[in-house]
């Protein structure tokens, strides 16, 4: 028998379990989307509910189990940070004891595949961030321990099928990882009996489906409509999925070789056995591919990677043959690459933010506030980023309503009583089921939608007020499903609608670019420098610009405009009548403010002279979304 607790297997393992956790500790940290989690935790544990704004249900959530995990913890807890922090790090300490004292073949075998973990930046990353990694993984090695030690066995179809489902209530995508597998074990026990078994493993799954169908009104989160539901090309996102993998390639390589090597080698030794943990690991890597990978650069690497760890070290004759090669080989990835683990600091150690092609090293770039290095032992006052103070603002000044693009920590510093209209939809049901607009740039995960003309006041005030009548009819529908009565039977009729599509063809029409047209008298509060991008007054457009609408013809010389730091140049279209007089270009200028800034613009003689009465403004660079704060027409004197 396997796997027994031996003296000399616990003394020679515990020493690199403890590095292993050192080098977690050491890069430990939180990322924006883990407080979208800690938001509807919030509201669920104070009695709003599973909700992330507590006026509608929308699950915005993909990670029910991890959901529920931190709920638990934070009943008791009543705080964020450190709950996150250091659940991930036992849940993720947990998954690696049980590989190294169960699941691994050899003490041997054991120490390699922690090294490896330990070197491995995609996998110490998300063995915090906040995400669902961390009971991923432990739920990976409780399945493959459970796989490897059945012996197939009837009982097994049971068990594995229970695991399997704690996976997919954890992060749906895992059952692709589990399938080959299952499929394996119901064919060496196919019958009635294993068909029974597999169903009441999987009913746990069924009855969560069933009730999020009632309450949320889809069988699935928000977010995959929100990720999925793009209309991007499949050609574009398998590119973009090939750009993920190509990127861990040349900042992780020891991930990746690793992945390599589990897919190859059970099909060169062709044990059907190991075979199917290979087939798993390549359908979940060609999904990954097939939906575009991710902006968090190693984030959808880490699972198929522990898989490849825990497989590969099934392979006694591996701690005979090629021990030295593999441990030399490893510890030259660890030690020798820059980017390595054990290099990274609470700083941006790693200085490579942003990689490539909108793919991005998330712990760098929040390292320096959401680190636990830093929030322990740092200078600065515990997490004292820009975000964290907005969200308190916004509760202190008891503000209803924001408009989000990184919503988590905002979101859950601002409290439930606020409003966040989420542009990347991925808390907005609305949003979520609209497509993107041709050629619009977009991160993989994060997918910036337009907000719809009216939109925004409807939020606000909970009026439909949408200017499309046919997105307004189609907003009904899920206001009644997100809002109406819970136990009303024509809202589920209405959810089962919705999601059988019968509603679509409300939408289908609603996919070129609108340009968003304003009143100027809308525009004219002056912003201070300074002012936040977000404010609700603020006024939001996407590629197809804004165009301000004047009351009569002006030949007003020059004009006074607020915008966000991010988001000059400019082109600027002189209109009268609906007929294009002139075109205008104002170059990139620094920026003095974080927020908005303010320009002086002159108006070019040819305007002034035929009189103009709509102002088209296009944003030809920066980031996206484009913010206005305000217009107002100056040196007035020459209007007639």
């Amino acid at each position: 028998m396997r796997n027994k607790w031996y003296p000399k297997r616990v003394f020679l393992v515990i020493p690199f379990l403890l590095l292993y956790a050192f080098i977690i500790l050491k890069n430990a940290w939180l990322c924006d989307d883990a407080y979208i989690t800690l938001r509807v935790a919030d509201n669920f544990i104070s009695g709003y509910g599973l909700t992330w704004n507590i006026f509608e249900r929308v699950q915005a959530y993909t990670h029910t189990l991890w959901l529920f995990l931190i709920s638990a913890v934070y009943i008791f807890t009543r705080e964020a940070y450190f709950t996150m922090i250091f659940t991930s790090v036992a849940v993720s300490f947990a998954a690696v004891a049980l590989y190294a004292f169960k699941v691994a073949r050899t003490k041997i075998l054991a120490v390699i595949g922690i090294i490896a973990l330990s070197f491995s930046s995609a996998f110490v990353d998300y063995s915090t961030s906040g995400l669902e990694n961390p009971l991923s993984f432990l739920i990976l090695a409780l399945f493959l321990y459970v796989y490897f030690n059945s012996e197939f066995k009837l009982q097994s179809t049971l068990t594995l099928s229970l695991i399997a489902t704690f996976g997919a209530l954890n992060r749906m995508d895992m059952l692709l990882l589990f399938l080959p597998m299952l499929g394996f074990v119901f064919w060496k026990n196919r019958g009635m009996k294993a068909a029974a078994r597999v169903f009441l493993g999987f009913l746990p799954l069924i009855l969560w489906m069933v009730f999020s169908l009632i309450y949320y009104g889809s069988i699935f989160p928000n977010t995959a409509y929100a990720k999925l539901n793009t209309g991007l090309s499949m050609g574009a996102l398998i590119q973009h999925g090939g750009q993920y993998l190509y990127t861990s390639l040349l900042d992780d390589l020891l991930t990746v070789i690793i992945i390599i090597t589990s897919l190859v080698v059970p099909f060169l030794r062709r044990k059907p056995v190991y075979m199917m943990v290979s087939l798993g690991i390549l359908l979940y890597i060609a999904y990954i591919v097939k939906i575009g990978g991710c902006y968090m650069a190693g984030r959808h690497l880490a699972v198929p990677f522990f898989a490849g760890v825990i497989l590969l070290s099934q392979y006694r004759r591996l701690s005979k043959y090629a021990i030295i090669p593999a441990a030399v080989l490893i510890l030259a990835f660890g030690i020798f690459n820059s980017r390595s683990p054990l290099y990274a600091s609470g700083d941006e150690s790693r200085d490579t933010y942003p990689l490539r092609y909108g793919i991005t090293d998330e712990r760098s770039w929040l390292a320096p506030t959401h680190s636990l290095t830093n929030n322990m032992f740092g200078r600065k006052a515990r997490l004292s980023s820009d975000w964290v103070n907005e969200g308190k603002a916004a509760r202190r000044n008891n503000i209803r309503f924001k408009i989000g693009y990184a919503i988590g920590i905002i979101g859950y510093y601002s409290g439930p009583q606020v409003k966040i209209l989420d542009i990347n939809a991925l808390s907005d049901p609305l949003l979520a089921r609209l497509e993107l607009y041709p050629d619009c740039p977009y991160r993989v995960g994060h997918f910036t939608r337009m907000i719809p003309p009216g939109y925004m006041e409807t939020v606000k005030t909970g009026r439909n007020m949408i200017a499309d009548s046919s997105l307004a009819e189609y907003y009904e529908h899920i206001a009644l499903i997100t809002q109406g009565a819970l136990f009303d039977w024509n809202r589920i009729k209405e959810a089962v609608a919705l999601d059988l599509g019968l509603y679509s063809h409300l939408v289908e029409n609603y996919q070129s670019p609108h340009v968003r047209k304003i009143p100027i008298e809308l525009l004219q509060t002056g912003k201070r420098p300074g002012t936040k991008w977000n404010r609700p007054d603020n006024f939001i457009y996407e590629n197809e610009g804004i165009q301000v609408v004047l009351p009569k013809l002006s030949h007003a010389a020059r004009f006074e405009l607020s915008y966000d730091a991010d988001d000059t140049p400019f082109r600027i279209v002189y209109l009268s009548d609906g007929r294009e007089i002139t075109e205008q270009v104002v170059a990139k200028r620094k920026a003095l403010y974080l927020g908005l800034n303010t320009l002086n613009i002159k108006v070019p003689d040819t305007a002034i002279e035929s009189g103009y009465d709509g102002i088209h403004i296009y944003s030809d660079g920066g980031a996206r979304p484009y913010v206005i704060g305000h217009i107002r027409l100056i040196d007035t004197g020459t209007d007639r």
